[in-house]
């Protein structure tokens, strides 16, 4: 429900976001519905997985991910740069 709502509040302003950052109306909404989508499928496998492999696993399961998606972000821009 908190990503629903934070979906919601910035849909509102996507006339502001889009001259901030210098894109069009519809890219802007294109974010939000990818968001939305990527959401939904993220939340059932998130499910599926507590539910066939515990609570334990899967806390596990996603502190790693996040950790692995944290590294490979850190390294990746600083071979950008």
């Amino acid at each position: 429900m908190a990503l629903f709502q934070l979906w919601m509040s910035f849909s509102s302003i996507a006339d502001s976001t889009a001259k901030y950052f210098d894109v069009t109306q519809m890219q802007v909404n294109w974010l939000s519905i990818v968001f939305m989508i990527a959401t939904i499928a993220v939340g059932i496998g998130a499910i599926w997985i507590l539910d066939h492999c515990g609570l334990r696993i899967t806390v596990i399961l996603i502190e790693t991910l996040v950790l692995c998606g944290l590294e490979c972000t850190s390294v990746a821009s600083t071979i950008v740069s």
